[in-house]
């Protein structure tokens, strides 16, 4: 597992053309910490492929985690094509770490330790990667913490790495704070990771201060057309935005301004 200088850590969420864009601007710019779409890198894999072969030869490592695209498509992917994307990256720069996401229903903790169950078993041989991340769902926070016990269990999953935390929590418990006081008993097996911001960001750099290591990823910063502040309103993603963004001065701001205000270093 890669070695950073950081507590928390911000991962963009981006279109090939923008990550493509931020690398042409410098690695310190492209940055360390990814969320990728496993749909998005498929459907453009020889780009993808060159941008992180591109990024290698530059001197870049970094960690990645390989998405199952269930925000943008409403149901998540499956596993071999998170495998696939996964590979994209490794094949391109062996030195990094990628982190393929077992598959999930949002919301539905009982829903998904039965998927994650059986998907994990058809991977026992192996993990695509450097190891899973598992999303640890719930419809309340007894039932999350169910999803947590389950997917933290070092000898029924030695494979799981990482320790999802989905947004929708804020959505049915108020505050993703309550789901960090239970991830924190595991920080010294599995990294954790904040899954997209939620409705109060404020409430998300709390999360991630009271655990006080760990990640969280958003578009926001890059596709909002002024300033961006922790108050700032996002609305929701234009349906074209994958396909029209570019990067531009404002966005390489509000990109910088992002991991200013999430990147907790010690």
């Amino acid at each position: 597992m890669a070695v950073f200088n950081y507590n928390t850590r911000f991962a963009p969420v981006a279109p090939i053309q923008v990550l493509e864009g931020m690398l042409a601007a410098g690695t310190e710019v492209f940055g360390d910490y990814h969320l990728l779409l496993a749909h998005h890198t498929v459907e453009h894999k020889k780009r993808f492929g060159d941008l992180f072969k591109r990024a290698t030869d530059l001197g870049w490592e970094g960690d990645v985690i390989m998405d199952n695209s269930i925000v943008e498509l409403g149901d998540a992917v499956s596993l071999d094509m998170v495998a696939e994307a996964t590979n994209v990256v490794k094949d391109n720069s062996p030195d990094s770490y990628c982190y393929p996401v077992l598959p999930d229903v949002m919301g539905k903790g009982q829903e998904t330790r039965d998927i994650i169950q059986a998907e994990y078993s058809n991977w026992e041989s192996g993990c695509p990667g450097d190891g899973f991340m598992a999303v640890c769902q719930g419809e309340d926070i007894e039932d999350f913490q169910k999803s947590l016990y389950l997917f933290a269990d070092q000898l029924l999953f030695p494979e799981i790495r990482i320790l999802g935390i989905p947004r929708v929590l804020y959505k049915t418990c108020g505050s993703r704070i309550e789901a960090i006081r239970h991830v924190k008993d595991f920080l010294g097996t599995h990294l954790v990771h904040l899954l997209g911001f939620s409705d109060n960001m404020e409430d998300d750099l709390a999360s991630l201060g009271f655990l006080g290591l760990g990640g969280i990823d958003s578009a926001v910063p890059l596709r909002v057309r002024e300033v961006f502040t922790i108050h700032t309103d996002a609305g929701k993603r234009s349906p074209t935005w994958f396909e029209d963004a570019l990067v531009d001065p404002l966005m390489l701001e509000n990109l910088a301004t992002a991991r200013n205000i999430f990147e907790i270093k010690d």
